[in-house]
């Protein structure tokens, strides 16, 4: 049941990102804003595997 909150989650956060992304471009380059945006995904990404395995860990 867990899997479903983080499914959720994940669907919000995603349903989130074209919205953003436009109001991003308005100041920004398309590439800049790629750039940006891709980078968070890879810090959350690298962060919630870290705290995943963190609490498995021990």
């Amino acid at each position: 049941m867990q899997h479903l909150w983080y499914a959720l989650i994940a669907l919000v956060a995603y349903a989130t990102v074209a919205p953003l992304t436009e109001v991003a471009t308005q100041d920004l380059p398309a590439d800049s804003a790629a750039l940006v945006t891709n980078g968070m995904l890879a810090t959350v990404t690298l962060a919630v595997v870290t705290v995943f395995l963190m609490t498995f860990e021990g």
